[in-house]
């Protein structure tokens, strides 16, 4: 299984469409020509004082590769915040998801378990729209963070706070090994 100290999250780069990755650790390879969009979650492969070798989970850009973890002082990959576990909705078979903001769009087939870890994409109110890491259910969608008598459907949480086994190894799996020829099988723990 993925551990959650093995997750990260591009902070930088915003004003410049994301930031480069290489095709190896040395920061002279050559660069893709995409880079790896701002807020992308990616999984750490190998970690080196200065860079990071990555396979991307959700977000848009390289699906693999080497990036700086810092330029300038200035950080480009951190942990990963505005996650969510789902806390509720155990005797029902999870919590019900909708398409949109509002509590009478469309209500999704399929709910979000209990134990699931989401993303948090946006918040307006007791509001929440996720993207799934881990865990049966929709991909996306609209969720209540709690019932209306204040019972807690979901709760914020930080990444030392959830087990080790949180996020299975085939969220958003990817095709292709890292760029240094290590399999995922390979990637250090």
């Amino acid at each position: 299984p993925l551990l959650l100290s093995k997750l990260w999250q591009v902070v930088g780069g915003s004003e410049r469409g994301g930031i480069v990755v290489r095709t190896d650790k040395d920061p002279s390879s050559q660069a893709y020509a995409d880079r790896l969009a701002t807020g992308a979650l990616i999984e750490e492969l190998n970690l080196e004082p200065d860079r990071l070798c990555y396979r991307l989970l959700s977000g848009s850009g390289p699906e693999d590769g080497w990036v700086a973890r810092w330029v300038q002082a200035k950080e480009l990959v951190g942990r990963p915040s505005c996650l969510w576990v789902v806390v509720g909705g155990g005797d029902r078979g999870g919590i019900l998801v909708r398409e949109g903001l509002d509590i009478m769009s469309i209500a999704l087939e399929e709910r979000l378990p209990m134990g699931a870890l989401v993303q948090e994409l946006e918040i307006f109110a007791n509001r929440l729209h996720f993207r799934r890491l881990s865990g049966e259910g929709p991909c996306d969608g609209w969720v209540s963070t709690q019932l209306l008598d204040g019972k807690p459907l979901l709760r914020r949480v930080g990444r030392d706070e959830l087990p080790e086994d949180a996020v299975p190894r085939s969220v958003g799996a990817r095709a292709g090994a890292a760029r240094n020829g290590a399999s995922l099988a390979d990637a250090p723990q």
